[in-house]
């Protein structure tokens, strides 16, 4: 089976590409959870692989389900898919609610629950006690019937900035999930959105991680046929910027694990000072794909 995402960077690095007079973050902010908590990275690294190019939908939600559910620390969820005429969001896969709930929310239209409000302001939206929130009261009997007091909700996004879905958690006690765990599940709600697009479209599975044999195939094929040189370069370039990419961050996490081995502050310091000097390179190297995009 094919894996549609195999290297997190490439996905966030052409989604910030959609918005370059109002760049995203996200590979930074990739980039940045990696050297920082390195383990929380291969988290994301480890969900984005589980999605496989030409699973049918049901599937495909299932297991963005089950990875965000990991990743937030929920045993509640469900994943909800965007209907494009209408602007509502329909149940399509769910863990640990009974009909009640699924009842409740089988169609989304406004922005009372959290899911609306990330269909509605499509970012994440989080609801730290459903009691003390006066827009979710037309949902609190639902709530505590669940036994959820807080939530959150993902939106999923694919690489041409279209909102394919919501994804949300739930948890038994008040207060948000960690800001490190609603990061992870924002990038993640990135890759996923790809994914599920794909299975809800039927889309041919371009592979995002080829590697540099893979850009020097698409190099060779720009110079040997006239139809695929105007569409190519760009293309190269972004597989060739993603190599570098990859192998920069694996440097960084290899500097920020052997840093804590360190017991030298001075040697430490200048490691330290190699971290942030490779961070300021893919900050750069961002920075140029999007004027590339431009």
């Amino acid at each position: 089976m094919t894996t549609v995402i195999g290297t997190v960077p490439r996905l966030l690095e052409r989604a910030a590409a959609l918005e370059p007079a109002a760049p995203d973050q996200n590979l930074t902010a990739f980039i940045r959870l990696s050297l920082d908590d390195a383990a929380t990275a291969h988290l994301l690294q480890h969900a984005a692989a589980q999605l496989a190019a030409g699973w049918p939908a049901d599937v495909a939600a299932t297991t963005i389900l089950d990875e965000t559910m990991a990743l937030t620390g929920a045993d509640l969820g469900n994943v909800q898919l965007v209907e494009p005429a209408a602007h509502t969001l329909r149940i399509a896969a769910s863990a640990g609610f009974g009909q009640d709930f699924l009842d409740h929310f089988a169609v989304v239209a406004d922005d009372t629950s959290a899911c609306g409000r990330a269909l509605a302001d499509r970012r994440q939206a989080v609801i730290a006690d459903v009691d003390a929130d006066d827009e979710y009261a037309p949902h609190r009997d639902v709530a505590a019937a669940s036994r959820f007091r807080a939530v959150q909700s993902t939106p999923l996004i694919d690489i041409d900035g279209n909102l394919v879905g919501v994804v949300s958690t739930h948890f038994p006690y008040p207060g948000p999930p960690s800001a490190r765990a609603l990061e992870v599940t924002r990038l993640y709600g990135l890759v996923a959105g790809e994914a599920l697009a794909r299975s809800l479209n039927g889309r041919s599975p371009r592979r995002l991680d080829d590697r540099h044999g893979a850009a020097l195939t698409e190099l060779e094929s720009a110079s040997a046929s006239a139809s695929s040189a105007a569409a190519s370069p760009q293309t190269t370039v972004l597989d060739l910027t993603d190599t570098i990419v990859r192998a920069l961050l694996s440097a960084g996490l290899s500097l920020a694990g052997a840093q804590s081995l360190i017991g030298d502050c001075a040697a430490s310091d200048r490691v330290a000072e190699a971290i942030d000097k490779l961070d300021q390179a893919l900050d750069g190297i961002r920075s140029a794909v999007l004027d590339l995009h431009a």
